[in-house]
């Protein structure tokens, strides 16, 4: 009982994902999925996107990728795409084994830490913490993202899933 009422405060609050006032337009952007090729963001207008930017070293973001792969199983057919990012260090070498241990059903590729600060909208000044979450509807407008020194709520499975329901249309979700 103590885990479900914080849980659903902060769905009712909205404190996991702090939006700023109103939605913005995605900046271009794209990343390079482990295949090599260059992936525009704008590639997966016309769907919901959840958009997350990790470290391939991180142990919360390995765990945050079993969270994904069980969401895209669910809702990836429903109109969500799910996209994860490194941006650590080295990730170009490193993103191909991560993807192996952890079995990603989604695109996963890299990118460089100021390439996800700008499609953040993150200062100089801001502290950037992964995993970060974006989600952008199927328009290409962000809608939520976390805050830039993070936010432990983004490991709540059942939070994410309920921000995922309320973007996707009720026609997306019969589908």
């Amino acid at each position: 009982m103590r885990l479900a009422i914080p849980a659903l405060w902060l769905l009712l609050c909205g404190s996991a994902f702090p939006q700023a006032a109103g939605a913005r337009k995605a900046p271009e952007f794209a990343f390079t999925q482990t295949s090599g090729g260059q992936t525009p963001l704008s590639q997966y207008v016309g769907k919901a996107v959840l958009l997350e930017f990790v470290s391939t070293t991180c142990q919360y973001c390995g765990a945050a990728m079993q969270i994904l792969n069980r969401l895209h199983e669910e809702f990836g057919g429903h109109g969500l795409q799910i996209v994860a990012v490194a941006v650590n260090p080295n990730a170009n070498i490193l993103v191909d084994d991560f993807a192996k241990e952890q079995h990603l059903s989604f695109p996963f590729g890299w990118c460089t830490r100021e390439e996800a600060r700008r499609l953040l909208a993150m200062t100089p000044a801001d502290r950037f913490v992964v995993p970060q979450v974006v989600l952008i509807s199927p328009v290409g407008d962000i809608l939520q993202q976390t805050a830039p020194q993070g936010d432990d709520s983004l490991r709540n499975e059942s939070t994410l899933r309920a921000r995922i329901s309320a973007i996707l249309t009720p026609a997306a979700r019969k589908k």
